[in-house]
C-alpha cells in the first residue's frame, strides 16, 4: 500500500501540472452559466504555471519570424488573468467584449489542454 501511495506522488510531482485541472475543472463548471472573472484567473494562471518551468522547451511551439505565438498567448492570458484579478478585488465589472474574449481565448477547456499538453510533451 505504501508503494502504491508513493508511486502516485512520486507520479504528481512529476507531472504537478495535471493537479492544475482541478480549479480548472471548476472553472468549466462556472462556465456553464456564465463566465467568472475567477474562472479567466483560474484558467490563465494554471496555463502559465504549467508551462513556467518548460518556458525554453516551449519555445519552439507556434513560431512566425521567430516568434513564439504561444509565449505571446500565454503571456497575454496572464495579463487578462491580472486584469480580472484586480477587477474583482476592486469591485468593478468590466464590458461583455471582456469576458466574451476571455471565453473564446481563455476558456477552461483550453487551459485543460495546455496544462495537459505541459504535464505530458514538457
Amino acid at each position: 500500500m505504501a508503494f502504491i501511495l508513493f508511486d502516485l506522488i512520486s507520479l504528481l510531482v512529476k507531472h504537478y501540472q495535471v493537479i492544475l485541472l482541478l480549479p480548472i475543472v471548476m472553472a468549466f463548471n462556472a462556465e456553464k452559466y456564465h463566465v467568472a472573472r475567477t474562472s479567466i484567473l483560474t484558467n490563465t494562471v494554471s496555463m502559465f504555471v504549467a508551462v513556467a518551468p518548460f518556458w525554453d522547451a516551449a519555445r519552439s511551439w507556434l513560431n512566425v519570424r521567430e516568434i513564439s505565438l504561444f509565449h505571446a498567448y500565454v503571456l497575454l492570458g496572464l495579463i487578462f488573468g491580472m486584469w480580472a484579478f484586480l477587477s474583482y478585488m476592486l469591485g468593478s465589472r468590466e464590458d461583455e467584449g471582456f469576458y466574451e474574449f476571455s471565453w473564446w481565448f481563455f476558456n477552461s477547456g483550453i487551459a485543460a489542454f495546455v496544462c495537459l499538453v505541459a504535464a505530458v510533451l514538457l
